[in-house]
Protein backbone atom coordinates (compact mmCIF):
# COMPACT_ATOMS: atom_id res chain seq x y z
CA UNK A 1 0.00 0.00 0.00
CA UNK A 2 1.36 3.34 -0.98
CA UNK A 3 2.04 5.69 1.88
CA UNK A 4 0.91 9.27 2.18
CA UNK A 5 3.69 11.86 2.26
CA UNK A 6 3.85 15.61 2.48
CA UNK A 7 5.89 17.11 -0.37
CA UNK A 8 8.43 19.70 0.62
CA UNK A 9 9.43 20.59 -2.96
CA UNK A 10 6.57 19.77 -5.30
CA UNK A 11 8.18 21.67 -8.16
CA UNK A 12 10.96 19.07 -8.31
CA UNK A 13 8.81 15.97 -7.97
CA UNK A 14 8.91 15.33 -11.72
CA UNK A 15 12.65 14.79 -11.54
CA UNK A 16 12.61 12.69 -8.38
CA UNK A 17 9.77 10.21 -8.84
CA UNK A 18 9.12 8.13 -5.73
CA UNK A 19 6.85 5.07 -6.27
CA UNK A 20 5.94 5.10 -2.56
CA UNK A 21 4.24 8.50 -2.82
CA UNK A 22 0.51 8.56 -3.51
CA UNK A 23 0.58 11.28 -6.15
CA UNK A 24 -3.09 10.84 -7.06
CA UNK A 25 -4.20 11.96 -3.60
CA UNK A 26 -2.57 15.38 -3.89
CA UNK A 27 -4.88 18.10 -5.21
CA UNK A 28 -1.97 19.92 -6.83
CA UNK A 29 -1.45 17.04 -9.22
CA UNK A 30 -4.99 15.74 -9.60
CA UNK A 31 -6.64 17.89 -12.26
CA UNK A 32 -9.67 15.64 -12.57
CA UNK A 33 -11.18 14.41 -15.80
CA UNK A 34 -11.84 16.19 -19.07
CA UNK A 35 -15.57 15.74 -18.69
CA UNK A 36 -16.92 19.33 -18.77
CA UNK A 37 -18.74 19.78 -22.10
CA UNK A 38 -19.16 23.20 -23.72
CA UNK A 39 -22.83 23.98 -24.33
CA UNK A 40 -22.04 25.68 -27.66
CA UNK A 41 -19.47 23.54 -29.47
CA UNK A 42 -19.52 20.38 -27.31
CA UNK A 43 -15.75 20.53 -26.79
CA UNK A 44 -14.50 18.84 -23.64
CA UNK A 45 -12.36 20.63 -21.06
CA UNK A 46 -11.16 20.30 -17.49
CA UNK A 47 -13.23 21.89 -14.72
CA UNK A 48 -10.64 24.58 -13.96
CA UNK A 49 -10.25 25.72 -17.57
CA UNK A 50 -11.88 28.93 -18.72
CA UNK A 51 -15.41 28.37 -20.14
CA UNK A 52 -14.61 30.45 -23.23
CA UNK A 53 -11.34 28.73 -24.02
CA UNK A 54 -12.72 26.59 -26.84
CA UNK A 55 -15.11 28.80 -28.82
CA UNK A 56 -15.34 32.06 -26.86
CA UNK A 57 -18.86 31.35 -25.70
CA UNK A 58 -20.18 30.33 -29.11
CA UNK A 59 -18.67 33.30 -30.98
CA UNK A 60 -16.17 31.18 -32.90
CA UNK A 61 -17.74 28.81 -35.40
CA UNK A 62 -15.56 26.30 -37.23
CA UNK A 63 -16.58 24.32 -40.25
CA UNK A 64 -16.33 20.56 -40.13
CA UNK A 65 -13.00 19.07 -41.19
CA UNK A 66 -13.08 17.70 -44.74
CA UNK A 67 -12.93 13.96 -45.26
CA UNK A 68 -9.47 12.48 -45.61
CA UNK A 69 -8.43 11.06 -48.99
CA UNK A 70 -9.15 7.34 -49.16
CA UNK A 71 -5.50 6.36 -48.77
CA UNK A 72 -4.91 8.49 -45.67
CA UNK A 73 -8.23 7.42 -44.17
CA UNK A 74 -7.30 3.77 -44.59
CA UNK A 75 -3.80 4.28 -43.16
CA UNK A 76 -5.02 6.18 -40.10
CA UNK A 77 -7.96 3.90 -39.31
CA UNK A 78 -6.18 0.59 -39.78
CA UNK A 79 -7.95 -0.31 -43.01
CA UNK A 80 -4.85 -0.40 -45.22
CA UNK A 81 -2.25 -3.21 -45.46
CA UNK A 82 0.46 -0.70 -44.54
CA UNK A 83 -1.43 0.90 -41.64
CA UNK A 84 0.69 -0.62 -38.88
CA UNK A 85 3.92 0.32 -40.63
CA UNK A 86 2.67 3.85 -41.35
CA UNK A 87 1.44 4.54 -37.80
CA UNK A 88 4.62 3.16 -36.25
CA UNK A 89 6.71 5.42 -38.50
CA UNK A 90 4.38 8.39 -38.84
CA UNK A 91 7.01 10.86 -37.63
CA UNK A 92 9.40 9.66 -40.33
CA UNK A 93 6.75 10.12 -43.02
CA UNK A 94 5.99 13.58 -41.67
CA UNK A 95 9.69 14.46 -41.90
CA UNK A 96 9.91 13.11 -45.44
CA UNK A 97 7.09 15.36 -46.64
CA UNK A 98 7.67 18.50 -44.61
CA UNK A 99 8.05 21.67 -46.65
CA UNK A 100 9.99 23.76 -44.13
CA UNK A 101 12.79 23.33 -41.62
CA UNK A 102 12.25 24.09 -37.95
CA UNK A 103 14.08 26.99 -36.36
CA UNK A 104 14.37 28.21 -32.77
CA UNK A 105 16.89 29.38 -30.18
CA UNK A 106 17.17 26.45 -27.80
CA UNK A 107 17.75 27.02 -24.09
CA UNK A 108 20.23 24.45 -22.77
CA UNK A 109 20.67 24.04 -19.03
CA UNK A 110 23.04 21.30 -17.90
CA UNK A 111 23.53 17.89 -19.46
CA UNK A 112 20.00 16.57 -18.86
CA UNK A 113 17.15 18.19 -20.78
CA UNK A 114 13.81 16.43 -20.13
CA UNK A 115 11.98 19.30 -21.85
CA UNK A 116 12.72 21.10 -25.10
CA UNK A 117 12.95 24.79 -24.21
CA UNK A 118 13.26 27.67 -26.66
CA UNK A 119 13.82 31.38 -26.25
CA UNK A 120 11.84 33.87 -28.29
CA UNK A 121 9.83 32.88 -31.32
CA UNK A 122 9.60 29.48 -32.99
CA UNK A 123 9.77 29.79 -36.78
CA UNK A 124 9.98 27.71 -39.95
CA UNK A 125 12.51 28.28 -42.73
CA UNK A 126 11.23 27.78 -46.24
CA UNK A 127 14.26 28.76 -48.33
CA UNK A 128 14.15 29.07 -52.11
CA UNK A 129 11.86 27.05 -54.36
CA UNK A 130 14.84 25.76 -56.33
CA UNK A 131 18.24 24.63 -54.96
CA UNK A 132 21.61 25.99 -56.02
CA UNK A 133 23.24 24.08 -58.90
CA UNK A 134 25.67 22.42 -56.49
CA UNK A 135 23.07 21.40 -53.90
CA UNK A 136 20.50 18.62 -53.65
CA UNK A 137 16.76 19.24 -53.41
CA UNK A 138 15.35 19.36 -49.88
CA UNK A 139 12.09 20.21 -48.07
CA UNK A 140 9.77 22.19 -50.38
CA UNK A 141 12.24 21.96 -53.27
CA UNK A 142 11.59 18.21 -53.62
CA UNK A 143 8.04 18.96 -54.79
CA UNK A 144 9.43 20.69 -57.89
CA UNK A 145 11.82 18.00 -59.09
CA UNK A 146 9.37 17.19 -61.88
CA UNK A 147 9.80 13.43 -61.71
CA UNK A 148 7.73 11.32 -59.31
CA UNK A 149 10.30 8.55 -59.14
CA UNK A 150 13.14 10.93 -58.31
CA UNK A 151 10.98 12.68 -55.72
CA UNK A 152 10.35 9.39 -53.93
CA UNK A 153 14.04 8.49 -54.11
CA UNK A 154 15.03 11.80 -52.52
CA UNK A 155 12.54 11.37 -49.69
CA UNK A 156 13.64 7.80 -48.99
CA UNK A 157 17.30 8.84 -49.14
CA UNK A 158 16.73 11.63 -46.59
CA UNK A 159 14.66 9.50 -44.20
CA UNK A 160 15.38 5.80 -43.68
CA UNK A 161 12.76 3.11 -43.11
CA UNK A 162 10.11 4.35 -45.55
CA UNK A 163 8.04 2.22 -47.89
CA UNK A 164 8.81 3.51 -51.39
CA UNK A 165 5.46 2.59 -53.05
CA UNK A 166 3.64 4.24 -50.15
CA UNK A 167 5.79 7.36 -50.53
CA UNK A 168 4.74 7.51 -54.19
CA UNK A 169 1.06 7.39 -53.23
CA UNK A 170 1.36 9.98 -50.47
CA UNK A 171 3.22 12.51 -52.60
CA UNK A 172 0.55 12.14 -55.31
CA UNK A 173 -2.10 13.06 -52.73
CA UNK A 174 -0.15 16.14 -51.66
CA UNK A 175 0.35 17.28 -55.25
CA UNK A 176 -3.37 16.88 -55.96
CA UNK A 177 -4.95 18.06 -52.69
CA UNK A 178 -2.61 20.38 -50.80
CA UNK A 179 -3.52 23.97 -51.65
CA UNK A 180 -0.11 25.34 -50.68
CA UNK A 181 1.73 22.92 -52.95
CA UNK A 182 -0.65 23.75 -55.80
CA UNK A 183 -0.06 27.50 -55.28
CA UNK A 184 3.70 27.03 -55.30
CA UNK A 185 3.45 24.94 -58.45
CA UNK A 186 1.53 27.75 -60.12
CA UNK A 187 4.22 30.22 -59.07
CA UNK A 188 7.15 28.16 -60.27
CA UNK A 189 5.43 27.26 -63.56
CA UNK A 190 5.12 31.00 -64.23
CA UNK A 191 8.90 31.41 -64.36
CA UNK A 192 10.32 31.72 -67.85
CA UNK A 193 13.95 31.56 -68.91
CA UNK A 194 13.94 35.35 -69.29
CA UNK A 195 12.82 35.91 -65.68
CA UNK A 196 16.22 35.99 -64.01
CA UNK A 197 15.06 37.96 -60.97
CA UNK A 198 11.77 36.23 -60.24
CA UNK A 199 10.64 36.53 -56.60
CA UNK A 200 7.89 34.66 -54.75
CA UNK A 201 6.54 36.54 -51.73
CA UNK A 202 4.57 34.70 -49.05
CA UNK A 203 3.82 37.74 -46.85
CA UNK A 204 0.29 38.97 -47.52
CA UNK A 205 1.00 42.60 -46.63
CA UNK A 206 4.48 43.10 -48.12
CA UNK A 207 6.04 42.74 -51.54
CA UNK A 208 9.30 43.77 -53.24
CA UNK A 209 9.31 47.23 -54.78
CA UNK A 210 7.79 47.31 -58.29
CA UNK A 211 7.16 43.56 -58.24
CA UNK A 212 4.31 41.11 -57.82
Amino acid sequence: MRKQQVWLKKADCGFEYDPDIDYESDKTVDIGFMDVVCEYCQAKRWKCESPGLCCNGGKVLLTSSPELPDLLHGLVHGEHPQSEHFLNNIRKYNSAFQTTSFGATQVVAGHFMPSFKVQGQVYHLIGSLLPLPTEQHKFLQIYFVGDDEKEAQLRCANVSGLNTPLVHQLQTILHDCNTYIKDFHYAIDSISEEDKDFHVVIHADKKPSNAH
